[in-house]
């Protein structure tokens, strides 16, 4: 497994634990939702915030905690699977969004990191100084707060 492609992890009560944003995880949230790849876009919805002056446009998820808790299952599963290792149930990525809370920083880089593997197709996005790559960081922490 590529762990320099949308993978992280979560510290929870049940340990450290990786998951992996990629195919798999995209297929199984969309089958959550019972709709093909192809809509995906319907999940979202496009806000716009004043930022120093300047309007941004970003998409966030209609349902936060729905959605977020579906890429965080589906994405510690696949790297369970992968593993051998112990399958969580839904519930559990509940529980493990308020222990890490829904606007937290970590909450937004798996939303960001979705967004990068639905956009960038597989390749890794460098967080950095480029304007463009801060704004839209800034856009997502708005989405989520």
């Amino acid at each position: 497994m590529n762990k320099l492609i949308g993978y992280t992890e979560i510290e929870t009560s049940d340990g450290k634990l990786p998951l992996k944003i990629g195919s798999y995880t995209l297929e199984h949230v969309c089958d959550s939702y019972g709709i093909g790849l192809a809509e995906i876009g319907t999940l979202f919805v496009t806000k716009e915030i004043d930022l120093n002056g300047q309007k941004v446009s970003y998409e966030t998820p209609k349902d936060i905690i729905k959605f977020l808790s579906l890429v965080i299952h589906h994405g510690v599963n696949y790297v369970a699977g992968i593993n051998g290792t112990t399958q969580y149930p839904l519930e559990k990525a509940y529980e493990w969004i308020d222990e890490i809370g829904l606007s937290s920083q970590k909450s937004i880089d798996i939303i960001a990191a979705f967004m990068a593997s639905i956009r960038n197709g597989g390749t890794p996005v460098k967080i950095g100084t480029d304007p463009k790559t801060v704004k839209k960081k800034a856009a997502n922490v708005a989405a989520v707060a």
